[in-house]
């Protein structure tokens, strides 16, 4: 089995093909980067990581982690806004570790915010000023799906003027399958991820990732929504330094439904919910 324990809080360059037939040929280094301001307050993020599960000798995908973040910066947070469909970003980082230069803390907040969802509960640990997180599952694996480990969405609580705020429906999540490797995803390997298309997500990128102890050392996230595959070439391959000392090379398929709200006093809120398979994943 290709699948266990890999949770990654960074990124940064590549591109890539979607459909296994558009090439991307856009590649935005603008970013979204450190204070890119966005006019949002706060973010709120609820991932769950697959694996490949077997029930009745059908292949579907399993929860094998479930991470939830939240982010307050004040008028100030980071852009995680994906480029137009069939485009590639430039170093935008999908899995924020902190709340960047605009960080505050949240006032009125006694004890650890909470989340909950229709089937679970959690507290949140406070990281860095303004900037908590819950790796629910920790080192328990599981083959839930993902609709039943998330569903309801992600609700936060006990947490100021933050409370309330909710992260968006999940749905069913697709199989994702990979043509082309095995076990580690070489340099050069021509690798299509494909998955069904009718789904019910809003949107679908990929993260082609370079990985140091699980980082991302360099990336390009590409924006594949509408698409039901994504081809890795020669022409991305040469957008990379092969030169790189790195543990390996990474993709990730993320499927989200994400949307912003309004809390009662205010502030703006980017909520997502997302699903997200990894090619290459190790203990």
């Amino acid at each position: 089995m290709r699948h266990s324990l890999l949770v990654v809080l960074a990124g940064i360059i590549m591109t890539g093909c979607l459909g296994g037939k558009t090439q991307v040929g856009t590649v935005d280094t603008g970013g979204g980067g450190e204070g890119s301001g966005t006019n949002k307050d706060a973010r709120i993020i609820a991932d769950a990581f697959t694996w490949q599960c077997s029930a009745a000798g059908d292949l579907y995908p399993g929860v094998f982690a479930h991470i939830v973040t939240m982010e307050y910066a004040p008028d100030g947070l980071r852009s995680l806004e994906l480029p137009a469909a069939g485009e590639c970003t430039y170093g935008l980082d999908m899995f924020p570790s902190n709340a960047g230069e605009n960080a505050a803390s949240l006032e009125s907040i006694l004890g650890n915010p909470s989340w909950s969802s229709d089937n679970y509960t959690g507290a949140l640990e406070l990281m860095s000023t303004g900037f908590w997180i819950d790796d629910v599952l920790e080192d328990t694996h599981s083959c839930e799906e993902v609709d039943q480990r998330l569903e309801g969405g992600t609700s936060i609580e006990q947490a100021g003027a933050l409370s309330g705020a909710s992260t968006p429906e999940p749905v069913e999540m697709p199989l994702v399958e990979y043509d082309g490797f095995e076990s580690i995803l070489e340099w050069g390997d021509e690798v299509t991820a494909s998955w069904d298309g009718d789904h019910e997500w809003s949107q679908v990128w990929v993260q082609i990732r370079r990985e140091v102890d699980g980082e991302a050392w360099e990336s390009v996230t590409c924006n594949a929504t509408g698409s039901d595959s994504f081809t890795i070439d020669d022409a991305i391959w040469g957008l990379l330094d092969n030169d790189l000392n790195v543990d390996r090379n990474n993709v990730y398929i993320a499927f989200q439904n994400a949307s912003t709200v309004e809390t009662d006093s205010g502030l703006k809120v980017d909520v997502l919910t997302r699903s997200i398979d990894i090619a290459v994943v190790s203990d």
